[in-house]
């Protein structure tokens, strides 16, 4: 059985257009609400029977500790992409990672 569903899952066309769009706008906003980014990953992964596109997103990690303060920052950038482009909200998921402490 999870042999065939993950035949279903690889079989499946992905809309890597809309990814790519929305990845890109996110990072916009993102760097906006968050100041500049060092890295970011974006990259697929098997969520129940989807395929979901995850952007890692490394932030402060006093700001990953203050989850109001996330919070609020992340609302801002989800309105931002609802205003310019309401059909790629939700394209991509984000998870916060702590950036690594420049030496």
């Amino acid at each position: 059985q999870m042999r065939n569903r993950a035949q279903t899952i690889g079989r499946r066309e992905l809309p890597r257009g809309r990814v790519v769009m929305a990845a890109e706008l996110y990072l916009e906003q993102l760097i906006q609400a968050f100041g500049e980014i060092d890295t970011l990953d974006l990259a697929p992964t098997v969520a129940g029977d989807m395929i979901v596109y995850e952007m890692v997103v490394p932030i402060a990690g006093a700001l990953l500790d203050d989850a109001t303060a996330l919070v609020a920052r992340e609302g801002e950038v989800h309105e931002a992409v609802e205003r310019v482009a309401p059909w790629l909200v939700g394209v991509v998921a984000l998870r916060y990672v702590a950036a690594e402490a420049s030496p």
